[in-house]
């Protein structure tokens, strides 16, 4: 059984991925990463060349491949659980683990990543970035709170670490 996370942009799913994965034995996968490999060009390229919408048929593309693998750590996009039933799809395919945490805090996280992510380009001002964050989540957060289980992505140490562990192993188990 595969272990999903996902979240909003700047939440942790790429690093407390592969922390996951380690503890479980389990592949790491960056959705991200295997668009781009897939894509043979970077996210923002995608976003700039092609849009969103052709981005978002791509992601879904790679994500039917991705959902084929097993024991394996997935860490979606931000928006892959928002877009063509996606969120279905990960629902189905193993257990969705939803790293939440606060805008303030996203905006903290994201504040000098976001010359990297498309949706950010050209917000300057932290008010702008709160207020994008604040408005953007509240569209997101219903497909996020779909998932099986909802983690605090705060606090996640060795003990959240273990208890997602325990939480895929009791969903395998009854399985």
């Amino acid at each position: 059984m595969n272990l999903i996370l996902v979240g909003y942009m700047g939440s942790g799913k790429s690093s407390v991925g592969k922390r996951l994965a380690n503890r479980l034995d389990y592949e790491f996968v960056d959705l991200d990463t295997r668009i781009e490999e897939f894509a043979k060009a970077s996210i923002e390229s995608i976003f700039e060349k092609n849009g969103e919408e052709e981005f978002r048929a791509l992601e879904t593309y790679v994500l039917s491949k991705v959902l084929n693998e097993s024991r394996i750590v997935l860490a979606t996009g931000g928006g892959t659980p928002c877009h063509s039933d996606n969120m279905q799809r990960l629902l189905d395919s193993g257990m969705v683990v939803y790293l939440e945490l606060l805008p303030k805090k996203l905006k903290n996280r994201l504040q000098s990543a976001k010359t990297n992510r498309p949706l950010l380009k050209g917000i300057d001002r932290e008010e702008e970035l709160l207020s994008f964050i604040e408005e953007h989540l509240a569209k997101r957060r219903p497909f996020y709170e779909k998932a099986h289980l909802t983690v605090n992505a705060d606090k996640i140490n060795a003990q959240a670490l273990d208890d997602m562990k325990s939480s895929l192993i009791k969903m395998s188990n009854a399985n």
